[in-house]
């Protein structure tokens, strides 16, 4: 039986709508340096731009299909979205990857996959460097 393999990425980063985000029931943060910000002036960016992350997430995409493949994963459309932190020197750090349906191997490889981009421009707050959500929807179909 011959396996054809069709991958759509949904490309557009996911803005979100919170200024910042603390633990329920936990003072407020006064300290900027600790603040996770979802709003923010100037939202963090991939160096090149979005053209220069689409290219990177195709890229790595079909090297992690490719692999799939080889790992015999059912068909199905699996939609995975990688909610990461871009820091304050530009690195990323995976906060949360979910799935539908749920394939632990297709989180592991997309989280990694992000987390192992180039230094981002981190995002700005009131003319100032801070740590910032993103979020990215990838939906892989293998058929």
């Amino acid at each position: 039986m011959k396996r054809t393999l069709l991958f759509v990425l949904i490309l557009s980063v996911v803005k979100l709508s919170f200024s910042q985000v603390t633990s329920p029931g936990s003072p407020p943060i006064t300290d900027t340096s600790s603040k996770i910000f979802e709003k923010v002036d100037m939202e963090a960016s991939f160096p090149g731009g979005e053209d220069s992350w689409r290219k990177f997430l195709v890229k790595n995409i079909l090297k992690i299909t490719s692999q799939a493949l080889r790992t015999k994963i059912p068909s199905a459309i699996y939609s995975v979205t990688v909610k990461f932190i871009v820091e304050k020197d530009g690195s990323i750090t995976i906060y949360e990857t979910v799935s539908n349906p749920k394939n632990i191997y297709l989180e592991e490889k997309c989280s990694g996959m992000i987390q192992k981009s180039p230094k981002w421009q981190p995002a700005m707050q009131n003319h100032k460097i801070v740590k910032a959500f993103r979020l990215q929807p990838l939906t892989i179909v293998m058929d």
